[in-house]
């Protein structure tokens, strides 16, 4: 049998089988404790908006690649590893890429230790280098 959750404006856990939430029915795990699903909501939304984030954050590395010339930040990958007039350049994005996705983890794991609050995805994007 499963079961669904609903947080109400009090933020009590309404139990039941077809609650509508707002990102449609999410299971409830049975054995939860109310707080305990409460903070399982906080990282769902964290996760939500990583995902928006991650979306922003592929968006600008693959302008950037096409503003150089190339289809995407993927396709970058065929020049490197050995000599050719592409290499240096595409090893470089590579690096620069690494770098945006290590400050992107960064913020993460900052926002979920209580450091920092969510950040939108523009001030993410503002945060990384240019290359």
């Amino acid at each position: 049998m499963k079961y669904f959750y609903k947080i109400n404006t009090d933020k009590q856990v309404s139990l039941g089988s077809g609650f509508i939430t707002p990102d449609g029915y999410t299971e409830y795990i049975k054995g939860y404790e109310p707080r305990e699903l409460l903070d399982s909501l906080e990282i769902k939304k964290i996760s939500d908006n990583t995902s928006i984030i991650s979306d922003k954050v592929q968006e600008y590395l693959n302008n950037t690649a096409q503003y150089l010339g190339y289809d995407d930040i993927n396709s970058i990958a065929k020049w490197c590893g050995y000599t050719n007039s592409r290499q240096a350049e595409c090893e470089a994005l590579g690096m620069f890429a690494g770098n945006c996705w290590d400050i992107v983890k960064q913020v993460e794991d900052d926002v979920l230790s209580g450091k920092r609050t969510m950040p939108t995805a523009d001030t993410v994007i503002s945060e990384l280098p240019v290359f």
